[in-house]
């Protein structure tokens, strides 16, 4: 029983192997992280993250929660609108989007720490801060559509046009042409 198992997870992992489903530009593009932010911190060029005092540095840098020194509540609305106009061959395809989101929500709670009579008020513990908040990182809700028939080129004379013009290491790291080279 245990070489059926055994040779099972075997086989499960020498038959693994990689999907791609888009192209490497587009691993790039999904990969990083754009913050949302407040109206401040976006107007600053999102450099406010190393200042703080901006409900947006919460996330990004925690620390910036000590120069509050009073109780905040942040809400930013966001309006994105997009518009995609694709010609292809002599037809049109038109795609128009607009879309309100919370961009950031997030509250501070600032509590002073109370020292006795005769106590130094700038030494030790001045006060606490507590921040929660909501940043929408990425937003995926573009869309692009296009279609079309090519009824008087292939992509086959594309590549073979390339084929003889080209050497492979001059064709793009990750592009159509270098995938279909390989």
């Amino acid at each position: 029983m245990k070489k059926i198992i055994l040779m099972s997870v075997v086989a499960i992992v020498a038959t693994t192997t990689s999907a791609y489903a888009q192209y490497a530009n587009d691993a790039l593009r999904f990969s990083q992280t754009n913050y949302g932010s407040t109206a401040r911190f976006k107007a600053m060029g999102n450099a406010q993250i190393g200042v703080g005092g901006d409900m947006s540095s919460l996330g990004g840098n925690p620390a910036g929660l000590g120069l509050f020194t009073k109780t905040e509540f942040s809400l930013t609305p966001e309006f994105n609108q997009s518009g995609v106009n694709a010609n292809y061959l002599g037809q049109n395809t038109n795609t128009n989007k607009s879309q309100l989101n919370i961009n950031q929500l997030g509250a501070i709670f600032y509590t002073p720490m109370y020292k006795q009579k005769g106590q130094d008020t700038k030494k030790g513990l001045i006060s606490a801060v507590f921040g929660i908040g909501y940043n929408r990182n990425t937003d995926y809700h573009t869309e692009i559509n296009y279609t079309g028939n090519n009824n008087r080129t292939s992509i086959a004379d594309y590549f073979g046009e390339i084929a003889g013009s080209t050497a492979p290491n001059n064709l793009g790291e990750g592009s159509l042409e270098r995938m279909a080279y390989d």
